[in-house]
């Protein structure tokens, strides 16, 4: 069946993240975060690929891998922006047209269930990398853990949003 196919697949990309070969993880890694439409929805599964991958991978010691992450990252971050622009627009045309439809004004988007908003995923993914990046800035942290942090930071969040 699909499903129990997709399911072997996440488990098998999973297994790969975690893959003692630092070449296949990194591989694997720049597998789950491309995507040749920007502008397609990116899965809660790919978020949670980003993160198992993230949680074990972005405290790296070697400046090489500190760097390929931080661009893949990049990549994935002008994803999240165009994705959820697109998602955005397409939620706010819908719901003016239901609201056209029914005769009445549309609401405010404040007053929108935030189930339903499209930028909800991006915003909690956000959220636990900026947690991640500012958990390895303190007095004392290696220089690794540091400097992969603030690369992230600078060639994500800061330049891309």
């Amino acid at each position: 069946t699909a499903q129990a196919t997709s399911q072997s697949l996440s488990a098998l990309v999973r297994s790969a993240l975690a893959h003692p070969d630092l070449k296949l993880r990194m591989t694997a890694f720049e597998l789950v975060c491309e995507c040749k439409r920007e502008t397609e929805p990116i899965s809660a599964e790919e978020y949670a690929l980003v993160r198992y991958f993230l949680t074990y991978n972005l405290k790296s010691h070697l400046p090489w891998v500190r760097s390929q992450i931080a661009c893949v990252l990049e990549h994935f971050a002008c994803r999240i922006k165009m994705s959820t622009r697109h998602a955005f627009q397409q939620y706010r045309r819908q719901r003016d047209y239901e609201a056209k439809q029914g005769g009445a004004a549309p609401a405010p988007a404040s007053e929108h269930d935030d189930a339903s908003d499209p930028r909800q995923p991006a915003t909690t993914f956000l959220n636990w990398l900026l947690g991640q990046i500012t958990s390895s800035l303190y007095p004392g942290a290696p220089f690794g853990r540091m400097a992969a942090a603030l690369t992230v930071l600078d060639k994500c969040l800061v330049s891309v949003f």
